[in-house]
């Protein structure tokens, strides 16, 4: 005779007597027309009841009888695991087969379940169900708890003795307990000679775990290095800054954990950069039921410290001399004037006939020629008796006489175009000057 089970958390040895078994194998057969349902009462250790929160429950597997054999068939949500659930995944698992129920808790989304709520005494219930393997799982916690485990269960139940289809379970979750947090203090200073600016840069440091793994700080303005689990962050100018929350867990208790804290040097010639790590150990305990800490600091010359502090020494840097302010230009008193138009020279009119042609002079002109010369020469009245040339005694030597510096060509040619062309020349450069003019003040 089976042993009665009073939990409702099924052991994989009960599991299996329901599934996968022949019609026959019991003395009872499952009335597969029958619904049954989970009644469950949440319970802290001490047996207290835990109300708040939701219970859902998914139905994974349908009871069903194919040829004779009654077995659990996975729905289509869960059918990736295969057509039957299998017996020997669940034969040596503890209470409520967490393996499996781990795997249907991943398959979850999307499926269709059934959510009630938990009651202030902790109560909930799930009725009106049909035959099957449910998961149970809880999204929601109470206050000052963690999550349920998923688990499964079947109905109806066999209790040894007989089926059950209304099954009680009573889970007990876990209590919540504290995250303490740590932020671990740095402070950078700057030193540097009086009369001296002060660089102000951007400085790096790195947080570095003695092994990867370590609980590290949730800075979202470090940067990570997977392979060495170590965290850089950078802060500008001298000050107290954090180096981000490190939080720890139910999960660290009775750890400690040891890193390493430096600066990374620069590229700026002014400065020389502090060269001390600091090392930094957190023991992690159990204290009165809340986890808590112990953090100590000792630095690279072996003396312990409350505070990481990085100290960097600048050269003298003169401040920059004041630029000598230019004059301000003076103000025109009166506006310029505008340049006036020069007026348009008048072109002379050319004469529509040429000029009487001159009558030209005689070859051999007389040294005193009339006043009035006769109209005909011919009409002059020569004497009869002319006086002999070698009679006069008043005649002048020719080389006695001056020699002239020039004499005017006898050609015959006109000049009076020559002062008509200097005119018309005159007024074609002031019709060009005037016109480059206008053209420069368009522009």
């Amino acid at each position: 005779m089976r042993k009665k089970l009073l939990a409702v958390l099924l052991c994989a040895a009960l599991l299996i007597a329901v599934l996968a078994v022949t019609a026959n194998a019991y003395d009872e057969i499952p009335d597969l027309d029958k619904k049954g349902s989970i009644s469950m009462d949440v319970l802290a250790a001490d047996k207290t009841p835990i109300g708040g929160g939701t219970l859902t429950a998914y139905l994974t597997a349908e009871l069903k009888e194919t040829d004779g054999v009654l077995a659990f068939f996975y729905t289509e949500a869960f059918s990736s695991l295969g057509d039957i659930v299998d017996a020997d995944e669940v034969n040596a698992a503890p209470a409520g087969a967490p393996e499996l129920a781990a795997k249907l808790a991943a398959l979850t989304e999307g499926a269709e379940g059934i959510t009630v709520p938990v009651d202030e005494k902790g109560h909930a219930d799930f009725s009106d169900l049909a035959l099957g393997l449910y998961l149970i799982v809880q999204e929601e916690p109470a206050d000052g708890f963690e999550p349920l485990e998923p688990f499964v269960i079947t109905v109806p139940f066999w209790d040894g003795e007989k089926l059950v289809y209304d099954v009680t379970a009573l889970p007990k979750p876990a209590p919540v307990y504290n995250r303490p947090v740590l932020n671990p203090p740095v402070m950078k200073r700057i030193s540097y000679p009086a009369g001296s600016i002060l660089i102000m840069e951007n400085f790096t440091f790195e947080l570095m775990p003695r092994e990867p793994g370590y609980p590290m700080p949730e800075n979202p303005d470090g940067t990570f290095d997977s392979a060495t689990g170590a965290m850089r962050i950078t802060h500008y100018g001298p000050g107290e800054f954090d180096l981000g929350e490190i939080s720890f867990t139910l999960d660290d208790v009775g750890h400690t954990y040891v890193y390493t804290v430096r600066e990374i040097p620069g590229r700026t010639v002014e400065f020389t950069y502090d060269q001390r790590t600091y090392t930094m150990t957190v023991v992690v305990s159990m204290e009165a039921g809340e986890i808590q800490y112990s953090v100590s600091y000792v630095s690279s010359d072996n003396v312990s410290v409350g505070e990481m502090i990085f100290n960097n020494i600048q050269s003298l840097v003169p401040p920059p001399t004041e630029p000598t302010q230019p004059t301000q230009p003076t103000q025109p008193t009166e506006p310029p004037t505008e340049p006036t138009i020069p007026t348009i020279p008048t072109v002379p009119t050319v004469p529509t006939s040429p000029p009487d042609t001159p009558t030209p002079p005689p070859d051999n002109p007389p040294d005193n020629p009339p006043d009035n010369p006769p109209d005909n020469p011919s009409d002059v009245d020569v004497p009869d008796n002319p006086t002999p040339l070698d009679e006069y005694t008043d005649l002048i030597d020719i080389e006695d006489l001056p020699t002239p510096l020039a004499e005017l060509p006898k050609t015959g040619q006109l000049w009076w175009p020559v002062p008509l062309m200097g005119i018309m020349g005159l007024l074609l450069f002031g019709i060009g000057w005037v016109t480059r003019r206008r053209s420069s003040e368009a522009n």
